[in-house]
């Protein structure tokens, strides 16, 4: 029992091996070296167009907002006169009522 094999696979004596080098990451052929002109160029690249999209982003939210705003100042008039309307209605079909019908003008 003195096969060094053996002595591996032994769970109360395990043997000691050096903890396994891990290489670095596999880099794509695609993907330059970081600190490259081509890095670099490929970061601003991403950066100009994160920043595009967020100007476009920004000009529909400015867009959408002032649309929204001249929609509210025109249907909240409508809806003051719609409630104001509704009130004459009301007040009109309440008030008193002569318990005589009217006379008729005299005819010539």
């Amino acid at each position: 029992m003195t096969d060094p094999e053996r002595q591996k696979d032994d769970p109360v004596n395990p043997a000691q091996d050096p903890e396994p080098v891990v290489s670095k990451p596999y880099v794509m052929p695609d993907d330059p070296e970081e600190g490259s002109a081509e890095a670099l160029a490929k970061e601003a690249a991403e950066a100009r167009d994160k920043m595009l999209r967020t100007l476009a982003e920004m000009e529909n939210l400015r867009k959408r907002t002032t649309r929204e705003v001249a929609d509210a100042r025109t249907y909240g008039i409508s809806g003051f006169a719609r409630d104001i309307l509704d009130i004459a209605a009301r007040s009109m079909r309440f008030r008193p009522r002569p318990r005589h019908p009217p006379i008729p003008a005299s005819r010539p």
